[in-house]
């Protein structure tokens, strides 16, 4: 069933891409895009690998993130990308014991796939449906009692595929839009029984009810704060209602329950409003895998404070940026990628564990920085989503930098200060200063 769960994923996709055809807005990858993230695979692979064991299914994961990003682009239909994510992450298991890594590695080339797709609409919500996806049989992998956990988020992904098909068929008509929330969580009751699981089946019902919530909450044409503010209020109650079973394990199938349908309707919205959940997920990730759990944050403590303000505001400086057309697409896209994965180099020499954990939680609430901007996509949300799994990445090859004596650690910092300064200072003048209007 694992071998044929990407090709059933990739034959709905197709029958999605069927149905919407005459709707889609598709943008052809541009060569030198494709270039530039092929040579952000090589460098990624080359030093974010600790051996040969790793660097096949970190260059894997790399290349199948970026490659589902720019065919969702291409293709330009929201339930098609839903459908290519979750087919994306449904490949991991290919790479064998490097499943892990192949899985935060497809996080972070799907994040760099829609940078190179120049903060494409399409590419976004593909990269958050593979991302949502890989990280849940990343958790998955940590069930010792049942192994087939491993490939839950798989199977839930490719029932929400086939919940979308249906959905896309009813688009028309907002007050059928449930059905299709029906049937996912009918489906994923059905796939915890199926891989017998025990509590998880309430917390994507409840993640289904919180996903329709916001998709009627937030209208597309609205530029409501409020109302992302109190979406955003009910994704964190979620996230305390789904936290009990496996221990965060159904935290993460809230989350991907509760966006598939909006993703599937092209919800922008709707969907980022869930990114504080997304980065509490990413947060239990981080525990999981490198056994420190974030419970003991003390918010007054100025490392976790440092974390939330650079994680904060790196979205919305994203966003800015692009909304100002860059000159040099692909270069731009190479150097922010650098970049994004570089921030949790310097963060992780100066403000160590919990100011890194801080980082990813502030990066849950940039999108709210976003919230009364026009045309908003879920660009943060990919941001978030692949900053957050580069953290987790770095901080694995990093582990030891606690033993670091302070002076040494402070020419690091400084090193990395330069390194992001120079790659800083060129993205500056890829744009027009920003002209204002003067009341007439």
């Amino acid at each position: 069933m694992n071998t044929a769960l990407p090709i059933i994923a990739l034959v709905l996709s197709a029958v999605a891409y069927a149905m919407g055809r005459k709707d889609a807005a598709g943008t052809r990858p541009k060569l030198f895009c494709l270039l530039g993230l092929v040579v952000f695979v090589i460098l990624g692979a080359k030093f974010g690998s600790t051996g040969s064991k790793e660097l096949w299914p970190l260059a894997g994961g790399l290349a199948v993130g970026g490659l589902v990003a720019f065919g969702a682009e291409w293709l330009g239909l929201p339930a098609v990308s839903l459908g290519l994510g979750v087919a994306g992450a449904a490949l991991a298991p290919m790479f064998g014991k490097g499943v892990l890594t192949a899985e935060l590695g497809l996080a972070v080339g799907a994040m760099a796939g829609t940078l190179f797709s120049n903060g494409g609409k399409n590419a976004a919500f593909a990269a958050v449906s593979a991302t949502v996806v890989a990280t849940i049989d990343a958790l998955g992998t940590f069930n010792t009692d049942v192994p087939a956990a491993a490939h839950y988020g798989s199977l839930l992904g490719t029932i929400a595929v086939g919940a979308a098909v249906v959905t896309l068929a009813l688009r028309f008509k907002s007050w059928l839009w449930p059905v299709g929330a029906a049937i996912l969580a009918g489906g994923a009751y059905f796939a915890e029984k199926r891989l017998g699981l025990v509590g998880i089946g309430l917390p994507a019902v409840l993640g289904v009810l919180t996903g329709l919530v916001a998709l009627y909450l937030l209208p597309e044409d609205e530029t409501d704060a409020f109302k992302m503010a109190v979406a955003t209020v009910l994704w964190l109650g979620l996230a305390t209602l789904a936290y009990g079973p496996a221990r965060g394990f159904g935290m993460n199938v809230a989350l991907f329950a509760g966006i598939a349908i909006p993703i599937a309707l092209g919800r922008s919205r709707a969907v980022l409003s869930s990114a504080p959940l997304a980065a509490l997920v990413f947060v239990r990730l981080f525990n999981q895998i490198h056994g420190r759990e974030s419970g003991a944050l003390d918010i007054s403590q100025h490392y976790v404070l440092i974390g939330l303000t650079v994680g904060a505001i790196l979205p919305a400086v994203y966003d800015e940026w692009q909304a100002r057309a860059p000159r040099l697409p692909a270069v731009a896209a190479l150097l922010w990628s650098i970049l994004l994965v570089g921030i949790p180099v310097a963060l992780t020499l100066l403000v160590e564990a919990k100011g890194l954990v801080g980082f990813i939680v502030g990066l849950g609430f940039g999108g709210l920085l976003l919230a009364r901007r026009a045309g908003l996509t879920v660009q943060p949300l990919a941001i978030t989503t692949g900053v957050g799994a580069s953290a987790i990445l770095v901080y694995g090859r990093m582990i030891d930098v606690d033993t670091v004596s302070r002076a040494d650690k402070m020419h690091y910092v400084a090193y990395s200060a330069i390194a992001i300064a120079l790659i800083a200072i060129p993205l500056g003048l890829l744009v027009q200063p920003k002209v204002e209007k003067n009341p007439s």
